[in-house]
């Protein structure tokens, strides 16, 4: 078994995910062209986004909280501790906040490297293929994909956008498309039209899509309301 850097394993699934997104951060990425780099948003400002956390290991919510830079106490149910274990390979909705600057739409939060991570491996095991290495190393300014120091504090561009969809506001979800994942399967799963999925990710119904790839898909309102703080839900895969 491969452990996260922070993150404990634990037994127990967890049923319910409560947490409160973090508002007022601040941002300050550069304009950057990579491919894979955040969602397309040609809205400015920010707003309240969800990226599809699955972790590779069972772990907790107060460990998942610390990742994302969230409050583990803050917006929690009481049944709901933050001791609550996470079972590995469960889909958790985890809240960011979003910037869009550039046509792109990416978060900015940090990580701090442990001994022995490397860009691939934060990107792939730490963050679950959220985000992948090249992004990371564009926004934190690194040009050799192979080095990283313990200490050092990356920023991580998890993807997202602010955009309207067919003129309705909607939480844009990050999610990383899971083997026999079609597109149909994603609509369906998720009460959106296979039209927006395509639009917003320039893919078509023809093409299969791959496990590993990161999909923007545009949640409805209100069932997920713009005007909470408070998200909830984890999808069992």
């Amino acid at each position: 078994m491969v452990k996260l850097p922070g993150l404990r394993p634990q037994l127990v699934p967890l049923v319910y995910l409560f947490v409160i997104v973090v508002e007022g951060v601040g941002f300050n990425i550069s304009a950057v062209t990579v491919q894979g780099l955040g969602f397309k948003c040609a809205t400015a400002g920010t707003c309240k986004g969800l990226v599809g956390y699955r972790p590779l290991n069972a772990t907790t919510l107060k460990e998942i909280s610390s990742l994302f830079g969230l409050d583990p106490y803050t917006g929690l149910l009481s049944t709901t501790p933050p001791s609550q274990t996470v079972s590995a390979q469960h889909t958790i909705k985890v809240p960011i906040t979003c910037q869009c600057q550039d046509g792109i739409g990416h978060s900015d939060n940090k990580y701090t490297v442990k001994p022995g991570d490397t860009l691939d491996y934060i990107a792939t095991s730490v963050f679950a293929r959220l985000v992948d290495p090249k992004s990371i190393a564009a926004v934190s300014g690194s040009n050799d994909l192979s080095k990283t120091s313990p200490g050092q504090v990356l920023s991580i561009p998890l993807p997202c956008s602010c955009d309207r969809v067919d003129g309705s506001q909607v939480t844009h979800y990050a999610l990383v498309v899971k083997k026999n994942d079609t597109l149909r399967s994603i609509a369906d799963e998720y009460h959106v039209t296979m039209a927006q999925l395509e639009n917003l990710n320039n893919v078509s119904s023809n093409a299969p899509i791959v496990a590993g790839q990161v999909l923007d898909v545009p949640l409805p309102l209100p069932s997920q309301d713009a005007n909470s703080t408070i998200t909830n839900g984890t999808s069992p895969t």
